[in-house]
């Protein structure tokens, strides 16, 4: 479950270090003191200060206090410290706070704590000196951006703001903002961009605005932007893309833009991208992808675009990636993967390609993979997973392939794998798990594989185990919960273990979350 906190960064005066205060009650505040003092005074030593990202959210979008996939230059010039917070959502403690050190503050992280217009106004009155803001409210609405007037953002973020309409972003004209982010502000149209003309944006981010068309971009078209995000907007076309042309771009994601065709891609050319995700973007061919032959990318995403073929591959060959997404392509067969020789890719998605074979896996030797799936890919035997011997893989997703038995994970003797997911392997027995023995092992999946027991929690006694799953395994029973005990698991799931009793659950693990 999603927990609201509240995540305040103060700058002293004499430094133009960045650390988090958090709104806690009296007898934590000592304590707290205590522990930023600690992360000064190592930082200080070092020389140089470094970002230390907050991961106490549990949804994305509200994980990290700065994104590091969407824009990495800000975040080098914008180092901070940010301590977990505790998920405390009192509105008037939040305010006393800031009526008392607002104007110290640069950077204030609300969270999804709710808060209607007039609480916004109590808070931005009291910080003069705001260099970055993030919210997720549905309650406020334009009136609540008004009281922005006056500060110098350079930074925003404002997720799910539902009563935003396009007359909301006026206040923000003349700012020197560098990243704008308006996720799931679902009443923004074409005419909100307007506000955003003259500013020197480096990053936009509108996913999931889904009335913006192809018209609202023609308000970016001055921008040297690097980083764009339109995920979600399903009535942009190719001239979306048209009014893109030479800029900067190193990111582009265009996730579910049903709309857009090869032609839309030839826009792309001779931009310096990096990364580009166009998922679900079903009337792209192979005819598209031959647009970005010669680019220098990196990661490319491509899932749900079913009418690629071995053709389409080709026109990647010779591009330093190291990941790419091509889940539920399924036109794609092992020859496709052929055309990946040679690359220095890391990561690679397959998953539920149905038509690729153990000949596709023998095209991946002698890559530097450290993450693959070729789940739902249930041609895939034993034997395929022959050619991973020698690799250092850390992840491996062989979810609802059911043609392997226990002599596929003989073949990962010897790996240091972190993560593993064979979720519904029904030919898996006891034994498919003593490979794994001995392996820094984190996170683990045989959910539904049913003819688990009790023994084969025994191969996993003495992991450092924190999220594993084996739900619908009917054969575990309290008994084999005591293989478990002592592994610092926060997420765990043995939902269908009918002789697996909720006390035994409490009794083995106080803390972490149950499903079961």
């Amino acid at each position: 479950m999603f927990t609201s906190s509240v995540t305040l960064s103060t700058v002293f005066k004499d430094s133009s270090f960045c650390s988090s205060s958090l709104i806690l009650p009296t007898h934590l505040w000592k304590r707290i003191t205590v522990i930023a003092l600690l992360v000064l005074s190592g930082l200080a030593l070092c020389g140089a200060f470094y970002p230390i990202f907050s991961h106490s959210f549990k949804r994305k979008e509200a994980s990290q206090l700065l994104d590091s996939k969407l824009n990495p230059d800000w975040i080098n010039d914008h180092p901070s410290v940010s301590l977990n917070s505790l998920g405390l959502n009192n509105l008037e403690k939040l305010i006393r706070f800031v009526e008392k050190h607002g104007d110290q503050l640069q950077c204030l992280n609300i969270g999804d704590l709710r808060i209607e217009d007039e609480d916004f106004e109590c808070l931005m009155d009291c910080t003069p000196n705001l260099k970055i803001l993030f919210i997720s409210s549905p309650a406020i609405t334009n009136k609540a951006l008004t009281y922005l007037k006056g500060l110098s953002l350079e930074r925003i973020e404002l997720n799910g703001c539902k009563k935003l309409t396009h007359d909301a972003l006026m206040p923000l004209e003349g700012m020197p903002l560098v990243s704008a982010v308006f996720k799931g502000c679902r009443m923004l149209t074409d005419d909100a961009l307007v506000h955003l003309k003259d500013m020197p944006l480096k990053c936009v981010d509108f996913e999931n605005c889904d009335l913006l068309t192809s018209g609202a971009l023609i308000h970016l078209k001055k921008m040297l932007l690097t980083h764009v995000s339109f995920r979600g907007c399903n009535k942009l076309d190719d001239d979306a893309l048209r009014h893109l042309t030479g800029m900067p771009l190193r990111v582009v994601d265009f996730t579910g833009c049903k709309n857009l065709t090869d032609d839309g891609l030839r826009h792309l050319k001779g931009m310096p991208l990096m990364d580009i995700r166009f998922c679900h973007c079903k009337k792209l061919t192979d005819d598209g992808l031959a647009h970005l032959t010669g680019m220098p990318l990196r990661s490319v995403s491509f899932g749900g675009c079913d009418r690629f073929t071995e053709v389409g591959l080709a026109h990647l060959k010779g591009m330093p990636l190291k990941e790419v997404w091509f889940k539920a392509c399924t036109g794609l067969t092992h020859d496709a993967l052929a055309h990946l020789k040679g690359m220095p890719l890391t990561k690679i998605c397959f998953a539920n390609c149905k038509n690729l074979t153990n000949e596709a896996l023998a095209h991946l030797k002698g890559m530097p993979l450290e993450s693959v799936d070729f789940s739902f890919c249930d041609q895939i035997t034993d034997d395929g997973f022959a050619h991973f011997v020698g690799m250092g893989l850390k992840s491996v997703k062989f979810s609802s392939c059911h043609r392997i038995s226990n002599h596929a994970l003989g073949h990962l003797i010897g790996m240091s794998l972190t993560h593993v997911d064979f979720s519904d392997c029904h030919r898996l027995t006891d034994d498919a798990l003593v490979p794994l023995r001995g392996m820094p092992l984190t996170h683990v999946n045989f959910a539904n594989c049913k003819r688990l027991s009790n023994d084969a929690l025994a191969h996993l006694k003495g992991m450092r185990l924190t999220n594993i799953n084996f739900s619908g395994c009917y054969k575990l029973t309290d008994d084999g919960l005591e293989n478990l005990k002592d592994m610092p698991i926060t997420d765990y799931n043995f939902s269908q273990c009918v002789d697996i009793s909720s006390s035994r659950l409490r009794e083995v693990w106080q803390k972490g979350k149950a499903y079961g």
